[in-house]
């Protein structure tokens, strides 16, 4: 890792998702930049983020032009019974073949190249570096000065970062290994002897109090919040366009029933089978796309991480061991949901 001071985005510029990586609030005082403002951390965070949305665009992507490839060119097999033959019906056939071949194989190649897995991995990685950046808000209850912070704030960030980029080297070890108890490290730098007792700095802890309370605590129920009402959006318009595809290919189906009585209207009933079909396939495109968004189990996650950490947001440290019990109630909280961030997506699937 480079040790120079990496450029940070502006506060109104950030991803809404990311703003507490960003710079602290204006007012923040300058004596807790080596732990509001982190050139290792922001660094690590930026490499192992920047690769996890690059993958998961890539993942989502591909992934739903499987599923609508695959989608339409069922649709158009529900209706070839019906047409005839001819160079245009020909070339029909083609592109339903083309777009059938193409939605197997790129299901085949995300799961070739890994694109789940390593997108997780890196996702797993930019969240762990995120909650070592505010785990080390608890050196500034076990310093005595700016200066003491400062070296021990790089000395953990530089150790524990070249721990995490050895682990993350096995990805599916890292992924079924981890434990958030076990990536919670709130040791202070150094043991303090009875003739030198560490009596923390007051302004330090109050400043690091403030700043953990803003950044970490009510930013992650405010994201939380948000997402759950975003993912909530989303899985309405999934459900809604499926429900509404199986009510009318059911009643289409029904309708076919009825006219194959009727002499005079028996020759439609064909028609009817194939659009009562085309909206039962479109009644299964829409659910393996919110099964591949996981939507269901991501509400239900960030609904639950919001709740949890509600119980936090009132909560003042006033001591310095008030505020590291505080750090690690709230970082396990995070690690938890990080746990069962990758869980959910990794049984989550644009095939099923």
């Amino acid at each position: 890792m480079a040790t120079g001071k990496p450029a940070i985005v502006p506060a109104h510029a950030a991803p809404t998702h990311n703003r507490d990586m960003g710079p602290p609030p204006p007012g923040t005082p300058a004596s807790i930049d080596a732990i509001a403002i982190n050139p290792e951390i922001h660094e690590a965070f930026s490499v192992y983020n920047g690769e996890a949305e690059r993958l998961k665009r890539l993942y989502e992507r591909l992934g739903r032009v499987s599923v609508l490839s695959i989608g339409a060119s069922s649709t158009y097999a529900a209706y070839r019974g019906l047409w005839g033959v001819g160079p245009f019906f020909t070339a029909l056939d083609l592109l339903a073949v083309v777009l059938g071949a193409l939605g197997i194989l790129l299901d085949i190649w995300i799961r070739v190249r890994d694109l789940k897995l390593r997108w997780l991995v890196n996702r797993f990685a930019a969240d762990r570096v995120r909650s070592l950046k505010f785990q080390l808000y608890a050196l500034a209850a076990q310093v005595r000065s700016r200066r003491e912070l400062d070296k021990a704030a790089r000395a953990a960030s530089l150790a524990r970062l070249g721990a995490l980029a050895e682990e993350v080297k096995f990805p599916v070890g890292a992924l079924n290994t981890f434990h958030g108890s076990t990536a919670l490290n709130l040791a202070p730098p150094a043991p303090a002897s009875d003739a030198h007792p560490t009596t923390p700095d007051p302004e330090l802890l109050r400043a690091a109090v403030a700043d953990y309370r803003v950044r970490r605590v009510r930013y992650q129920h405010a994201f939380a919040e948000q997402m759950s009402r975003d993912i909530a959006d989303r899985r309405r318009g999934y459900d809604s366009w499926s429900d509404a595809s199986f009510v009318l290919g059911a009643l289409l189906l029904v309708i076919s029933i009825a006219l194959r009585g009727w002499p005079g209207f028996a020759p439609l009933a064909p028609y009817f089978d194939a659009t009562g079909l085309a909206f039962f396939v479109m009644t299964a495109v829409a659910n393996v796309l919110s099964s591949g968004a996981a939507h269901v189990a991501s509400n239900s996650r960030y609904q639950q991480y919001a709740r949890d950490l509600s119980r936090l947001l009132d909560v003042e440290p006033d001591t310095p061991e008030a505020f590291i019990s505080y750090i690690e109630r709230m970082e396990l909280l995070a690690l938890r949901e990080l746990d069962d961030f990758w869980r959910d997506m990794w049984i989550s699937s644009y095939r099923a």
